[in-house]
């Protein structure tokens, strides 16, 4: 007994190491942050209300009502954009801070998330949740680079993306939990905490809101065809995250900055490219041969977790399959409704919202076919003996090591390599010095001389114009010029000096 609590302890605590590791380099590149583009737009118009006397909690409100109207429908983004805009103001250690916590916040939600889901609904021992928990992680740091996912290194997505999601994982987590209580006080308290965060994830972007609406109901499915008595509280979940998803698609905003009328044809088309980028998303996980090596560790796990709960028979798995892969283009649709498919395949911060749903629907479809299995097969089983498995481990170790070229491609692999090279700092350095620059000149028109760097990194890039321009078109300078109170930044690489 003595010798199996010691085995397990040990495994708990290699887990949790390598859990610290798939985390560790993007929690610790935030600390190399800076501020870009839009950062310095939401900061301005912080602090042109607040000069006026507003405080945070009025200017927030104010601005929010503002873009309601005449920009956009996402209040909870709004709101928080220009709420720790106006608090930091693009201060460089309060940037890194705020990413920081909210990069961290952000794991915890998702572990959450999962802890939930895996021991409520598919009723799995809680030894089973962390090996879940890291395979879920590697998705998210070894398959996309987080280049493609401005989420985590860029302020203002960092708030209007990345913590939105959080609360939107941490709503499902109490909307789950709200299902499986028997307690009446802790029902509602789950529940209410599962509304307010819905209604604030369904004020998010679009994408958001409608990664929202996926996820709430999903919950809300089997709480009305699983969890027959709570049936109640399924529906006002789903119908307050509803609300908000209404209230965030009717703003006046919204059709003001798309400029044109929604056709049906604009509605079908929308549709019809929101299934064929999903398609080559997923061509793009299935030709990565790490997506395979994580899909086949999972039903390793899986196979070891047993289904307590049979009431449900988990019926045609092929069906709810394709209900999922619908749901990620529905995710897709609306960014490509408002803005088109060009704008959604270059939106980055979008891709880790459906990238996302993704992963988590990826995991969702094994965990179904896996009940379905065993409801409808009990006795047939896969287990993998320990032999199998370390000669499986010693085949995929040498596939990856052997292939040097590919294995630096590994996200996880890049951004330890840049982290240890130091090619954060230098490029952090560099932008930080330009701003430090621009904010000590005294002049109204700054010209500023660099030797170039170029950005190798996955960090956000400010996306300097480099040369003259027309500063009353141009929107990365202009935006960085406003803020210090200049007219105009002109950055030259000295080679160009001439």
């Amino acid at each position: 007994m003595n010798n199996l609590m010691g085995r397990k302890r040990i495994g708990k605590i290699v887990l949790m190491g390598i859990a610290v590791i798939l985390v560790l380099p993007s929690i610790l590149i935030t600390l190399y942050s800076y501020p870009c583009q839009d950062d310095f737009h939401y900061a301005v118009e912080a602090k042109e209300l607040l000069n006026q006397g507003y405080n945070l909690f009025t200017m927030s409100i104010a601005r929010m009502v503002e873009y309601y109207v005449g920009f956009t429908g996402c209040y909870t983004s709004s709101f928080l954009g220009h709420f720790f805009s106006g608090m930091i103001n693009c201060n460089i250690w309060g940037i890194r801070v705020f990413e920081f916590i909210s990069a961290i916040v952000f794991y915890v939600a998702l572990y959450v998330c999962l802890y939930c889901f895996a021991r409520k609904i598919m009723q799995f021992d809680k030894e089973r949740v962390l090996p879940l928990y890291c395979l879920i992680l590697a998705f998210f740091n070894c398959l996309i680079y987080y280049s493609d996912h401005d989420d985590f290194y860029w302020f203002i997505t960092s708030v209007q993306y990345l913590l939105i999601s959080s609360f939107i994982l941490y709503g499902v987590s109490c909307f789950i939990l709200c299902m499986y209580e028997d307690d009446i006080r802790k029902q509602r308290i789950f529940l209410i905490l599962a509304c307010i965060l819905g209604l604030l994830g369904s004020g998010g972007t679009l994408s958001i809101a409608a990664f929202c609406c996926a996820m709430f109901l999903l919950v809300f499915l089997w709480g009305v065809f699983v969890r027959e008595k709570c049936r109640i509280r399924a529906c006002i979940g789903m119908g307050v995250t509803v609300f908000g998803a209404v209230a965030n698609g009717i703003a006046p905003g919204n059709y003001k900055r798309y400029g044109e009328p929604v056709t049906l044809g604009g509605v079908l088309f929308a549709g019809k490219q929101s299934i064929r980028y999903t398609l080559e998303r997923w061509e793009v996980f299935v030709r990565n041969p790490i997506f395979w090596i994580l899909i086949f560790l999972l039903l390793m796990v899986l196979g070891s977790c047993k289904t307590k709960e049979t009431r449900y028979s988990y019926k045609f798995p092929v069906v709810f399959v394709l209900f999922l892969f619908g749901m990620v283009a529905g995710i897709i649709f609306p960014t490509i409704l408002g803005y088109g498919y060009e704008c959604y395949v270059i939106l980055n911060r979008g891709n880790f919202i459906s990238d996302m749903a993704f992963y988590l629907f990826i995991f969702l479809a094994l965990f179904y076919i896996k009940g379905w299995k065993d409801v409808k097969y009990p006795d047939f089983s896969i287990k993998f003996n320990k032999d199998a498995n370390i000669a499986l481990s010693i085949i995929i170790l040498s596939l990856i090591v052997f292939d040097r070229g590919y294995l630096i491609q590994i996200p996880i692999v890049k951004e330890y390599y840049d982290l240890v090279a130091g090619k954060f700092r230098e490029y952090a350095d560099y932008c930080i010095g330009i701003y430090d620059e621009v904010a000590a000149s005294k002049e109204k028109v700054v010209e500023i001389y660099r030797k170039e760097i170029r950005d190798t990194t996955c960090m956000m890039n400010p996306q300097f114009y480099i040369g003259y321009y027309d500063y009353e078109e141009e929107y990365a300078n202009t935006t960085i010029a406003r803020f210090w109170d200049k007219d105009a930044i002109y950055l030259y690489y000295l080679e160009d000096e001439e």
